[in-house]
């Protein structure tokens, strides 16, 4: 924790001879290279199980179906823990946040219009007022899918069914047949939406009575692209 609240170009410049550099309170707790050996030999998950030792022709489907096996059961506890010591207020929020990486990782993605230029696209649940982060979904390019934006907000709030919760979303996500989704599960959702969409050359549906009269959408006159 401390060195994640220092930023270093370098980890070893926690222990560099010159003063500006030097952290000399993780200097004195570990010498550079017993940190160094440990993270070398750290595993989250059974090596022997990885996905990257199975032969050939198991390889690819072993690792679509396990593709951050090495840091996934770190990820589960991390989920699990999240979700369980703290308690949403009514308004919670879907939006997406960015993990910076310059490696070399399939799953790595380019954001140029986001002040993390390049790095793991990750899908967050936040509460609405203290920006607690509840739950969290990695995207990976290698597992795109239709209705993924739908897929990702039923996902994310799974855990609120009938409780009430007013998702605030962006028109990244905003639809109507999500809203009616979420409904269903006595969730609520505010979204922003295209001001100048194409109007389809077939007449747009209109959401039923129930989607209307609790506001969920505007339905009448919206047309989504």
């Amino acid at each position: 924790m401390s060195m994640a609240l220092s930023d270093k170009s370098a980890q070893t410049d926690f222990w560099s001879a010159h003063p500006a550099l030097r952290n000399e309170y993780i200097a004195k707790v570990m010498p550079k290279r017993r940190y160094l050996s440990i993270q070398r030999y750290f595993h989250v998950a059974d090596p022997q199980k990885d996905p990257t030792r199975i032969k050939e022709q198991k390889r690819k489907e072993e690792m679509e179906t396990y593709p951050l096996y090495k840091v996934q059961a770190l990820l589960d506890h991390v989920r699990q823990q999240c979700k369980k010591l703290y308690n949403l207020h009514p308004e919670v929020s879907v939006d997406e946040a960015m993990i910076k990486f310059h490696g070399m990782h399939f799953g790595s993605v380019g954001a140029p219009n986001k002040p993390c230029k390049r790095g793991f696209k990750v899908f967050v649940l936040a509460d609405g007022r203290t920006g607690y982060l509840s739950d969290f979904k990695v995207y990976l390019r290698k597992q795109r899918e239709d209705g993924l934006t739908q897929s990702v907000v039923e996902n994310l709030t799974m855990d609120l069914k009938q409780m009430n919760h007013v998702v605030f979303v962006d028109k990244f996500y905003t639809s109507t047949t999500l809203a009616q989704s979420l409904l269903d599960k006595g969730i609520y959702i505010t979204g922003s939406f295209n001001t100048n969409p194409i109007v389809p050359d077939r007449p747009v549906e209109r959401c039923n009575s129930q989607l209307y009269k609790s506001n969920l959408c505007v339905c009448a006159k919206m047309y989504f692209q």
